[in-house]
């Protein structure tokens, strides 16, 4: 019958397409709504890769992707063009791909200079690229070629000199006290680099100290520090820095001056780099550190220094586009559980349409393949049709979703194109399509008279339940689960980096199914009873609705399902939108610690709370950030076994503000329970009058003995705010001379700056926290000889004699600046008060250290002549008892790796080492990274310890601002900005983090899904509300021929649909809430793919989710009302002779 039956089959398909296209048209619809959702994904995830990671690649600063390599020269006069040339060539091999600029600067060792009456200064030259553009000639004029001339030395000595022009830092003048055209001895220090005559023939002012130019220099472009450090000296010796003394590369590199660095910077251009090339370049970037010294180093080259922070932005922006493929991935597969119940629905409504036609063809003699065939034929012309169509409907569905505001925010709104992968979702979505339009007519034929007894006798199971597959599936489910939670996210690490694991994926799609079978299996009772239940109404409405229900719950049960489905879809995705968005929050709160955190302002710290302080400011507290070792104690001090660690200092204003901030997360309660005893509020100390901003001091220096040539001591004191905050402040380096000098101490003018403050903001504000009256509690020396023939003569004599070294302020008078030039400025004298006073000495033996005969300040030394001569001998007096340990709180990941019950661990931080105990452990600390081993203290605790041990207590601090409200937040930023400083704020990390290109998919994403959900809901209930009214008709009209009135009938459609919505409704919502509980925590995932800090809190937005409800009922009821208008239209009579016809 093959031959004959071909053209028939071509007839019957033609006839059949034309007599029920609204059947096939129906079922057009669902498939194309649905290969469009699920291609639209796809297009979101391209464009995704394509625009956002060009947007935020693009947009990264320099400062995160810049690449530094810092070659340290063996051969002070070797080859630095080669040096470079290696640079060069192992940099393009890391950047690969992406263009980038090259910057390289030479910088010569650090010089002594000489000074007459003080500590020798140090300077440096240095040779830097392009560096005219980033200057402005001051005075002067540009150096020329180095020339030759006579130079007589300080012994008397003439002999012929290189002498080298160049360009100063305009402090030079004032610190070196030089004058234009003069000339000075550079001398190399520790035996380096000889000596170098240089000439001034001009000044300079950086532009943008501190910006990205001036990263290679040593002072950041500001030309002199008067503190710097001098090497080998542990921190105790300061002295003045200047430079950079500029000149051109051809004289740097012509081995007249020594030249120890080779700095060369490298910025890649990102813009252009595709979702492919990440990976590549950033496994480049991972490996620099090891590749390019391997291809640098030779032996003219004693180290190199690789650094960059390129793996930060390109691994950020990998794990979000992996991040955003997850989330498509998993509500994608929750979307394509709906689509397939609504594709299931529609091939119910073509399958039920055909029924008595199959029937009638294979009772004609067709056999079952032949019908196979057939409609394999119709169902690959409409599979053809969604492929074709979907993926240009996914462009349309993607241009409405990116015209939202926070798509266009993130400039997502641009034109992208239609991918091969795009095509291939649309393509698998058809061949789904076809195989369910198809799937009915696999089953085994039967009679006519078999499938009319099936249409009056339905099952009331369905194939699911009878098979028990089911409960198979709950059980695979219940597997998936269980493996999702161990692993705790959707991502798996891999050598590669992380990717995402499709069985793990797949693991809420599987809940869903599980769940919605369940409800399914639970329907027919539930079912029952209702039929029970409305048997003992009056009314024969919902009876009859209960009944047919209960009758053919087959065909109610895909409604059902469908309906439960696309409301867990729903109110799943709702909730995990609310938990991720809320996570977000909580994870920039942790990250950032309080409302704002302010960095970089210049100035002493006690003036800058004054400078913040504007209204809207509730508080602001100080905290200090540094990087340290942790260890156990060993011989002399040294720590063994040490662990690289964070270390945090907080104030009791930032830990309030963090648990504020926190909303009393656990690790904040710890910080205030533990860390709030540390030190006391206030230190006992010599109180200084308000309105201070300059101390002058009579200070008396003095040796026993012989005297000491060079010797010196550097003074520094520390002072205490009323807020606890302690500072050290530099009263420079004097001369041992056994005679009174008076030295002025600048305190920055603090008056002024809180006059000023005052005046700015309208008046003193509540908010402000009083800093006055201050105190003097500390005061550090450190006693030493600068190098020289003179030195080594005296303690080859001298040096084994013990002496004593004496200390002593006599006077102090508080000022309220510091006086100009010729200026005569009337102090207030300070009185001393009764205050205890105590020592910690290195390299010198305490005698005593209490003040005598109104003396302010007191301490007398001993030591000798070779210890003074080899290291500086210091001594830090204090007005409390020496620190037994510092209290700590230590992050998890720490207390792995430390006896956290030991009494003999040690932290060092700088140079200084001071003892600790811990006394809290915390899962993560807050404002670092989770998973950072990390310390923090009280921040008073942490400044005394490190006072006692001799640091300078800087003022590069934190500053955490409390606002009023977060209107205030842009008010604060500008006046911020306008103090040189810089600005982070818990709303802008916030929006960072939600609304980047690179995360704003993800909100998109889950919108889709509801979208998607509640149109396949409405649409497959139209097709179930449709095929249960036309295969009703003769049981209506017979109803209708008893008496029953249209209006009753309406009334039995409607109450089944209010039964088949309500219980659907109940299941839906009950297990999309559910599924969040269970699944939001795993899937929202912090921006580096881990599990967030703080832990995620579901939340559950059941307003939205009502509203959701609300509008599928309302959707469902106009359906409803439309179908059921053909109970209107038709005639019991005509419908009854009908179905005796059939």
């Amino acid at each position: 019958m093959t031959g004959p039956l071909a053209p028939w089959r071509a007839r019957l398909a033609s006839r059949r397409a034309r007599t029920q296209w609204p059947i096939l048209a129906v079922a057009l619809t669902v498939a194309l709504v649905t290969g469009a959702l699920l291609a639209g994904m796809s297009v979101l995830v391209t464009a995704t890769e394509e625009l956002a990671l060009r947007s935020v690649l693009g947009a990264t600063p320099a400062e995160r992707t810049r690449l530094e390599v810092r070659t340290t020269m063996s051969n002070l006069r070797g080859d630095v063009d080669a040096v470079a040339a290696r640079s060069h060539a192992a940099a393009a091999e890391v950047l690969g791909p992406a263009p980038h600029t090259t910057t390289t600067h030479v910088a010569s060792t650090l010089y002594l200079v000489l000074r007459e009456g003080s500590t020798p200064a140090m300077a440096y030259a240095a040779a830097m690229q392009d560096v005219l553009e980033h200057v402005d000639l001051v005075a002067g004029s540009l150096p020329g070629a180095p020339f030759e001339t006579d130079w007589t030395d300080e012994e008397g000595t003439t002999q012929s000199r290189t002498v080298i022009p160049v360009l100063a830092p305009e402090p030079t003048l004032e610190a070196l006290d030089l004058e234009l055209g003069d000339r000075v001895e550079l001398r190399g220090t520790f035996g380096l680099g000889d000596r170098v005559l240089v000439q001034v023939t001009g000044t300079f002012a950086a532009h943008e100290p501190h910006g990205g130019f001036w990263r290679a220099d040593r002072l950041s472009g500001t030309g002199w520090r008067p503190d710097a450090v001098v090497p080998g000296t542990g921190g105790s010796l300061t002295t003045d820095l200047v430079g950079p003394l500029l000149l051109d590369r051809t004289t740097m590199t012509s081995g007249l001056v020594a030249s120890e660095v080779v700095h060369t910077s490298y910025v890649p251009d990102l813009s252009g780099v595709t979702a492919r090339e990440l990976p590549l370049l950033e496994s480049r970037a991972a490996r620099a550190g090891e590749d390019v010294p391997r291809l640098v180093t030779a032996s003219d080259v004693d180290s190199v220094q690789v650094t960059t922070r390129l793996t930060e932005p390109l691994r950020s922006a990998g794990t979000a586009l992996t991040i955003t493929r997850a989330a498509v991935l998993v509500v994608g597969l929750l979307l394509a559980v709906v689509a397939v119940a609504a594709l299931l629905q529609a091939a119910r409504l073509v399958a039920e349409g055909r029924t008595a036609e199959h029937s009638l063809v294979r009772a004609r003699g067709a056999s079952g393949r032949q019908t196979l065939t057939l409609g394999a034929i119709e169902a690959g012309v409409l599979a053809l049709v969604v492929a074709a169509a979907s993926p240009f409907l996914a462009r349309g569905l993607y241009g409405l979703v990116a015209r939202t505001p926070a798509m266009r925010a993130a400039e997502m709104d641009r034109p992208t194109a239609i991918t091969g992968t795009t095509w291939l979702v649309a393509a698998i979505a058809a061949a789904v399509f076809a195989l369910v339009l198809v799937s009915p007519l696999v089953r085994r034929p039967g009679t006519f008279v078999d499938a009319e007894a099936e249409r009056a006798r339905p099952d009331r199971k369905g194939f699911l339940q009878r098979s028990g597959l089911d409960l198979a599936i709950v059980a695979l489910a219940a597997l998936a689960f269980w493996q999702l939670h161990q692993y705790a996210s959707p991502l798996v690490r891999s050598a590669r980096g992380l990717a995402v694991d499709p069985l793990l994926v797949a693991g809420p799609a599987l809940v869903l199914l599980a769940g919605a079978l369940l409800c399914a299996r639970v329907l027919p009772p539930f079912s029952r009873l209702a039929e029970r239940l409305a048997a003992r109404g009056r009314g024969a409405s919902a009876p009859l609705a209960a009944w047919e229900v209960a009758r053919r719950p087959s065909r109610a049960t895909s409604a059902v399902l469908l309906l439960t489905l696309a409301l867990a879809v729903g109110t799943f995705s709702l909730t995990f939108l609310s938990t991720w968005r809320a996570s977000q929050a909580d994870q920039a709160a942790f990250a950032v610690g309080a409302d704002a955190r302010v960095t970089g302002l210049t100035g002493s710290a006690f003036s800058k709370p004054a400078a913040l302080t504007i209204p809207g400011v509730a508080s602001i507290g100080s905290t200090s950030r540094a990087d340290g070792k942790i260890g156990a104690t060993g011989s002399r001090g040294a720590l063994l076994r040490t662990t690289g660690v964070t270390v945090l200092g907080l104030d009791a204003a930032s830990r309030e503000q963090l648990l504020d901030a926190l909303d009393g997360h656990p690790s904040a309660r710890t910080l205030v329970a533990t860390l709030g005893d540390s030190a006391p509020d206030r230190l006992p100390g010599i109180e200084l009058p308000e309105g201070t901003g300059a101390l002058d001091l009579e200070v008396l220096l003095a040796k026993s003995g012989e005297t000491m040539p060079g010797l010196v001591t550097t003074v520094r004191l520390a002072v205490q705010d009323a807020a606890g905050l302690i500072r050290t402040f530099d009263a420079g380096t004097l001369p041992v001379t056994g005679e009174p000098q008076r030295v002025v101490v600048d305190l920055a003018s603090l008056a002024e700056d809180e006059a000023e403050a005052a005046a700015e903001t309208d008046g003193p504000t509540s908010a402000r926290t009083p800093r006055e009256p201050l105190r003097v509690v500390a005061a550090q020396t450190a006693w030493f000889a600068p190098g020289s023939a003179e030195l080594e003569g005296w303690v080859g004599e001298h040096g084994g004699s013990t002496f004593t070294m004496t200390f002593t302020v006599r006077e102090i008078l508080a000022l309220p600046r510091v006086p100009a030039e010729d200026e005569q400025v009337t102090g207030t004298p300070v009185e001393p008060g009764e205050l205890a006073w105590y020592a910690k000495v290195r390299d010198v033996v305490p005698q005593t250290v209490t003040p005598e005969d109104g003396d302010l300040l007191h301490a007398r030394l001993q030591t000798n002549g070779f210890t003074i001569a080899r290291t500086p001998g210091t001594a830090t007096q204090t007005t409390w008892p020496a620190t037994v340990a510092v209290p700590l709180v230590v992050s998890q990941s720490l207390a792995r790796e430390i006896d956290t019950g030991s009494d003999e661990l040690a932290l060092a931080v700088g140079e200084q080492v001071v003892p600790v105990r811990v006394v809290a452990v915390t899962p993560d600390v807050p404002t670092v990274a989770p998973g950072t081993r990390a310390v923090v203290a009280d921040a008073g605790a942490l400044a005394q310890a490190l006072l006692e041990q001799g640091a300078r207590l800087t003022d590069e601090l934190e500053w955490w601002v409390d606002l009023e409200d977060d209107a205030r937040l842009a008010a604060l930023e500008a006046h911020v900005t306008s103090l040189g400083g810089e600005l982070d704020s818990r709303h802008a990390e916030t929006l960072e983090r939600r609304d980047s290109p690179l995360r704003v998919g993800v909100q998109a994403v889950l919108w889709l899904v509801v979208l998607g959900a509640s149109l396949l809901a409405a649409i497959g209930y139209a097709v179930y509300a449709t095929v249960t009214i036309r295969d009703r008709a003769l049981e209506f009209a017979q109803l209708r021929a008893i008496g029953l009135q249209r209006r009753s009938l309406l009334a039995v459609v409607g109450r089944e649909s209010l039964l088949v919505t309500s219980l659907s409704a109940v299941f839906g919502i009950g297990l999309g809430a559910a599924l969040g509980l269970l699944v939001a925590p795993v899937v929202s995932l912090s921006p580096d793919g881990t599990r967030p800090v703080p832990e995620v809190a579901v939340v559950v937005p059941w307003g939205q989710v009502g509203l959701l409800a609300a509008e599928v009922a309302l959707a469902l009821a106009l359906v409803v009302a439309v179908v059921s208008r053909t109970l209107h239209s038709a005639e019991p009579a005509e419908v009854m002779r009908a179905g005796d016809a059939r």
